[in-house]
């Protein structure tokens, strides 16, 4: 329970699935619309707790004007009223946002059944029409973004992405530590001579760590260790999600243990058979062990690029998006025009501007971490 507790908040984002995607890039959006592109934690849980911290947010200004004042009784009366007044709201709105996500289902799937077939004939249109609005785009925003980058980003992009370097780094550093204690203690098992019984034990313990949350623990501490230090430096950039990104690297952590243990048993179900006596089951399962360790070191080092790209977009994204708003958004509407006259609600200028300027943003990122040692 405390396992499944501990990577429920996270599920949303971990989904690669479109629709899951496709609802969190509405939220974003939307809040943008409503000039928030500070980057926080509203996006942990499912789609109907992300939804009601967005309405709460919204809510409570308004609420506490409306109740603060009519709460009677002392300073710690008030604090308590006020508590079960909010869980009181939130459990509402809760109930009516997943009843209204329900309720959408169906019109959901008949806007996207429209929406494929809107697509599907025009796709090759669209994307020539996108290509063109991006690139005369790009020349209209570039003096404003290079400026932007210039003096506010790139000062702090090497300090924050070393420091994300150092949080992951420091958690893979754990995994491959409890890895390597499991395997010992299977090789510990079989030169011993052990039952079989016991062999067969300890594999599946070994198998089963990765869903161990005590086990785990272990490599989680290591990101909690530098959320205060991430979030000093991020703050400066109005990004305040730094419990979603320790989420991240314990998800991220999580994977690399259970694709390594799979990796390991797989080779060893291959390799291992029953007229193999001790010895050489052993010098069998040394075998596995290293090509195990080194494929895990080759998914890490890919999976700590893709952590660190994708926390640099996440925390200075936004930032970049709101300083650039005032500057910028009139420039889109001149090109509104072409992309209306395509007719879809896929294509919008709000889209390619934000696809514009998250392409130059990565071109610094890879700029400022090429040379920089673990990346």
């Amino acid at each position: 329970m405390r396992g499944h507790l501990g990577v429920a908040p996270s599920v949303l984002q971990r989904s690669q699935a479109p629709a899951a995607r496709a609802f969190l890039d509405a939220i974003r959006l939307y809040r943008q619309q409503h000039g928030q592109f500070s980057n926080d934690d509203v996006t942990l849980g499912s789609d109907a707790e992300v939804l009601t911290s967005v309405l709460m947010r919204e809510l409570l200004p308004a609420l506490r004007a409306q109740t603060l004042p009519g709460l009677r009784g002392d300073g710690r009366a008030r604090a308590w009223a006020w508590t079960k007044l909010l869980d009181a709201v939130h459990a509402a709105v809760l109930a009516g946002a997943s009843a209204g996500l329900r309720a959408f289902q169906p019109e959901k799937d008949e806007l996207l059944a429209a929406l494929e077939r809107t697509i599907r004939p025009d796709v090759d249109q669209m994307l020539r029409l996108r290509a063109r609005v991006a690139s005369r785009l790009k020349a209209e925003v570039q003096g404003p973004l290079e400026s932007c980058l210039r003096g506010k980003v790139d000062a702090q992009l090497p300090r924050i992405t070393q420091t994300l370097l150092s949080t992951v780094e420091a958690e893979l550093a754990a995994v491959r530590t409890l890895l390597t204690q499991g395997m010992d203690r299977l090789f510990r098992l079989l030169r011993g001579s052990s039952s079989s019984t016991q062999l067969r034990k300890e594999v599946y313990s070994f198998g089963e760590m990765p869903w161990d949350p005590e086990l785990m623990q272990i490599c989680y501490r290591e990101a909690k260790r530098s959320q205060g230090q991430l979030g000093q430096l991020a703050a400066l950039f109005g990004f305040f999600g730094t419990q979603s990104l320790v989420f991240g690297a314990q998800d991220l952590a999580q994977q690399l243990m259970a694709d390594a243990v799979t990796t390991f048993l797989q080779l060893a179900d291959q390799c291992l058979t029953t007229t193999l006596d001790c010895d050489q089951a052993t010098q069998q399962l040394e075998k596995v062990r290293g090509r195990m360790l080194k494929k895990f070191q080759s998914d890490s080092s890919s999976a700590r690029r893709r952590f660190i790209h994708s926390w640099l977009l996440c925390i200075f994204l936004p930032f970049v998006l709101g300083q650039l708003e005032s500057s910028c958004k009139a420039k889109l509407l001149k090109f509104e025009g072409d992309v209306l006259a395509v007719g879809s609600p896929a294509l919008t200028i709000e889209g390619i501007y934000e696809d514009v300027v998250r392409a130059f943003l990565l071109q610094r990122i890879n700029r400022g971490i090429y040379y920089m040692p673990g990346t």
